[in-house]
């Protein structure tokens, strides 16, 4: 979800606390969501994601925070890596 949820807040320009918890997390997409009109299928794949998904509000650690940075600063959005 934080990934996801970094992805989201790059689309639409928002900024996120990095040390935001499950349940803040949660809440701030789900507002998003309600004004986030996807361009594209992957834009509207991503918006299903984080509109049913359910996080364990109970579970945090870093590399929550580090997912979530790595969705704000994706520069490849939608595009496969060949290996």
């Amino acid at each position: 979800m934080y990934y996801a949820a970094g992805l989201l807040g790059q689309l639409m320009k928002r900024e996120i606390p990095a040390d935001i918890q499950p349940e803040a997390l949660h809440d701030l997409v789900q507002e998003w969501l309600k004004e986030f009109t996807p361009s594209d299928g992957h834009e509207k794949h991503l918006a299903h994601m984080l509109k049913y998904y359910h996080p364990q509000m109970d579970r945090y650690d870093e590399q929550m925070k580090e997912l979530l940075q790595m969705g704000l600063q994706e520069s490849r959005m939608w595009e496969r890596l060949s290996s």
